[in-house]
C-alpha cells in the first residue's frame, strides 16, 4: 500500500485502532526497546507526571551521591526507608491516584487541542473555499452505510459525504464483506482509501461537520486505476458500443448480414 492513495488513510486508522499510553507506577517495561525496566519522562514544565518523576529522582540522587554510590544489602533496605519517609516521594496509591488523573487530563486537553484545530480550519474553508472541489481520501464508511468520511488533502480535515444526497436517485448500500458503498444502478462504489473529488456543500461551524458532496472518484484504493463520475452509468462509457453489461458488442451503424446503405436502404 505504500506510494498508494490509500496509504494515508490506513495509516491513520492504524493509529486509531492503537490503546492510549496512560500514566503509571507499574513496571510494565517498553515492548519496542526489549526493556524490562522502562521510565518515560519529558521536562518539568510539560506535565505533572514529569514534576512527580524529577522530584523521585532528586531524592534518590540526593540519598546516593548523585547516583555514585548506591547502597546494597542492609544499607538498601535503610535508602528505601529513607526513601518512603521523604515529601518528595509519594506513596504507591497516591502514585496510582496521580496517574488516573493525568491520563484523564490529558486525554480532555488533547480534546481541547483537536477542537479548536477543527474550528479554525472549518471557518477558514467557509471563509474562502466554500463551494469549491478538492481532492481527498475515504478514510472510513459510517455504520449504517449513510455515508463516507474523506479527509481533504490540502487541510487534514475530515468531512462527510452523504450517498442519499448524492443526487443519483438510487439508494448506496453497504456491503459486510468488504465495507464498501455502492450504487447498483450506476455501478460506483466508495471504499477506504479511494482518492475522490469532492465539493464543499456545507460547513456548520457549531457543531465542527462539514457537509460533502462527491464529483467523482479518482483512483480505487489497491488499484490506481481511474474511476468516472459518480452516478454515470457504466453502459454509457462505451460510447463506441451499444448495449449494457453483458451484451454483445455491435459496432453502432451495422446489423448482421446486410449493410447499412444511403438513407437506410438496404445495398445489394
Amino acid at each position: 500500500m505504500r506510494g498508494t492513495e490509500s496509504e494515508r488513510a490506513i495509516h491513520f486508522a492504524v493509529l486509531r485502532s492503537m490503546s492510549k499510553a496512560v500514566y503509571s507506577p507499574a513496571l510494565v517495561g517498553h515492548f519496542a526497546l526489549a526493556s524490562e525496566h522502562y521510565l518515560h519522562f519529558t521536562s518539568p514544565i510539560r506535565r505533572y507526571p514529569d514534576l512527580i518523576t524529577h522530584r523521585m529522582l532528586e531524592a534518590w540522587t540526593d540519598l546516593t551521591e548523585n547516583g555514585a554510590n548506591p547502597p546494597g544489602g542492609k544499607r538498601r533496605r535503610e535508602l528505601l526507608d529513607r526513601l518512603r519517609e521523604d515529601p518528595r516521594v509519594e506513596p504507591g496509591d497516591q502514585l496510582v491516584a496521580a496517574g488516573e488523573h493525568c491520563s484523564d487530563a490529558e486525554v480532555n486537553a488533547e480534546g481541547a487541542e483537536r477542537d479548536l484545530r477543527s474550528f479554525l480550519v472549518l471557518q477558514f474553508l467557509k471563509e474562502h473555499h466554500l463551494g469549491q472541489s478538492l481532492h481527498g481520501v475515504v478514510t472510513g464508511i459510517s455504520q449504517g452505510g449513510s455515508g463516507a468520511f474523506v479527509m481533504l488533502d490540502r487541510f487534514l480535515v475530515d468531512g462527510m459525504i452523504r450517498v442519499r444526497d448524492s443526487g443519483s436517485g438510487t439508494r448506496w448500500t453497504k456491503s459486510e464483506s468488504t465495507g464498501r458503498l455502492t450504487n447498483p444502478r450506476s455501478g460506483a462504489s466508495l471504499g477506504v482509501g479511494d482518492g475522490v473529488q469532492v465539493k464543499i456543500a456545507l460547513i456548520d461551524l457549531a457543531m465542527r461537520q462539514m457537509d460533502l458532496t462527491l464529483e467523482r472518484v479518482v483512483t480505487r484504493s489497491g488499484s490506481g486505476a481511474a474511476s468516472g463520475r459518480a452516478g454515470e452509468p457504466q453502459g454509457r462509457r462505451d460510447r463506441g458500443f451499444v448495449g449494457g453489461r453483458g451484451a454483445k458488442r455491435v459496432e453502432r451503424g451495422h446489423k448482421k448480414g446486410f449493410k447499412q446503405g444511403r438513407r437506410g436502404k438496404r445495398s445489394r
